[in-house]
């Protein structure tokens, strides 16, 4: 915004996002407008004078920025790191450290380029964007898969199940839930293969797991092996919740009982044959972001196989 402006007038549209802005100067006059995607992504600005359009990739990052006849392409690495802000040209470490700079013990220049990096990310993590995204994929590559998602579980329902397993779900599954309370065991599982897991299907899971442990069934099996900061006492953990499956006993869960350094609410393999325990991810919603960026790669997608459609890998495995 121009120096000198104040804001007196703001419009807003059924969805409560600005969609004009007046903005007054002693002698000027500056109308601004704005128009939205359906998640809420700024489409388009208009600044007066010229009209600035904006794409997203399917993690929901910034793709492409658009003034006039110039077209700006944001480019970002595995890790979702913007590669070239302001047409600086970064890389990065495994650190998600930018090469070439150096660091004090508070890691302060990283904080600022991560500080940009999110403003231009538009800070994207909220479960139902992410989810909307992934279904415009399905419904553009995979249209079926959406006849096999359940309506979403009331809040109610959702509370009932965790007041009976004395555990709080983590916001992100909350949000899930209430958008598909599981899906059909029919057709393709979505997330890789494994099918959501509805309220019921957590419940009678969780039920059978527990009473299994306490009856000793797991105390002969070889000892749990973790892949990141996943607990090793347990061949499965009572704070575990199982959320999709591939329907021969092999689970991703959330765990709200990491090891040290984990992350309550991470997302773990859970294997009824191997003893292998590993951490896919931080949380739910980062889960989400790097299937999101592995659909826009190419690296995951959907192939054929004995004449059946289905992810060509799990949703965690990076070819």
């Amino acid at each position: 915004m121009k120096a000198g402006y104040t804001v007196q007038y703001l419009e807003y549209d059924a969805e409560g996002q600005i969609e004009k802005q007046s903005v007054f100067a002693e002698n000027d006059f500056l109308p601004l407008g704005y128009t939205y995607y359906a998640d809420g992504d700024i489409k388009t600005y208009s600044d007066g004078t010229n009209i600035h359009a904006y794409t997203y990739n399917f993690a929901g990052r910034l793709d492409t920025l658009k003034k006039g006849s110039t077209i700006i392409r944001y480019l970002y690495d595995k890790s979702g790191n913007l590669k070239n802000p302001n047409n600086h040209n970064l890389n990065f470490n495994a650190a998600n450290e930018v090469i070439g700079y150096e660091y004090d013990d508070d890691a302060d220049n990283k904080e600022l380029v991560f500080v940009y990096s999110k403003f231009i990310t538009k800070g994207c993590c909220k479960l139902k964007k992410l989810w909307k995204q992934f279904e415009d994929w399905l419904r553009l590559n995979c249209p079926d898969a959406l006849d096999t998602l359940n309506p979403g579980a009331s809040e109610s329902e959702i509370s009932k199940v965790e007041e009976e397993i004395s555990l709080i779900f983590p916001q992100g599954l909350k949000e899930l839930l209430s958008i598909h309370n599981g899906q059909k065991d029919e057709g393709i599982g979505v997330l890789g293969n494994y099918y959501l897991l509805s309220l019921e299907e957590i419940l009678e899971t969780w039920k059978t797991m527990s009473q299994l442990l306490e009856k000793g069934s797991f105390s002969d099996f070889e000892a749990v092996e973790p892949v990141g900061p996943v607990k090793k006492d347990y061949w499965w953990n009572p704070k575990w919740i199982s959320i999709a499956t591939n329907g021969f006993g092999d689970d991703i869960c959330l765990d709200l009982d990491p090891d040290t350094g984990g992350n309550t609410g991470q997302i773990i393999t859970f294997w009824h044959d191997w003893e292998e325990r590993r951490v896919i991810s931080k949380s739910l919603e980062e889960w989400f972001m790097d299937i999101l960026s592995k659909l826009d790669e190419g690296t995951y997608k959907i192939i054929e196989e004995d004449g059946e459609e289905m992810f060509n890998n799990d949703g965690f495995t990076r070819e």
